[in-house]
Formats: structure tokens, C-alpha cells, sequence
């Protein structure tokens, strides 16, 4: 995903989101099902670069928000250290 342009291709997306392989991801596009928006650039399907990384940025906080929570992770925390 580092080589520079500004959307993720249809290949890299069924990797990063681990589908079994590039026509699941295609089929999960079609039923609505992929994780992120889609969009067709010439003919391929991508979605933007961006918003994968803000995806996973908030399945990190959401994460992150739930060890918090989370009333069996005393030992986890802090997760932070202080600035």
C-alpha cells in the first residue's frame, strides 16, 4: 500500500482485508459488504487511501476505547505513556 497513489486497488484491498481471495472482495463490493466506500477508476474498482487508513485509525481507537472498558485488563494499563 506504499506505492504512492492515492487510492487502494482491488488486489491490496481483498489482502488488507483478508478475503479469501481478489473475486470475494469483488463479490463483497457488489452485495455492499467492503469494509470502505468504492469507487470504479478506469474500469478497476479502488477506494481511497485515505480512508482505509482512517478506517483502521478508528478500529484502533474503537479497540483502544474497549481495553479501557474492559474490567479483566488491569494489568494492560496505562496504554499510553504521559507526554
Amino acid at each position: 500500500m506504499s506505492d504512492g497513489l492515492p487510492y487502494v486497488g482491488l488486489k491490496d484491498l481483498a489482502y488488507i482485508f483478508k478475503y479469501k481471495n481478489v473475486e470475494s472482495a469483488r463479490k463483497a463490493v457488489q452485495r455492499g459488504q467492503m469494509p470502505v466506500p468504492t469507487y470504479k477508476l478506469a474500469g478497476q474498482i479502488v477506494a481511497d487511501r485515505e480512508v482505509v487508513r482512517e478506517f483502521f485509525a478508528l478500529q484502533r481507537e474503537a479497540g483502544l476505547q474497549e481495553l479501557i472498558r474492559c474490567p479483566h485488563c488491569d494489568g494492560l494499563l496505562p496504554l499510553r505513556q504521559p507526554s
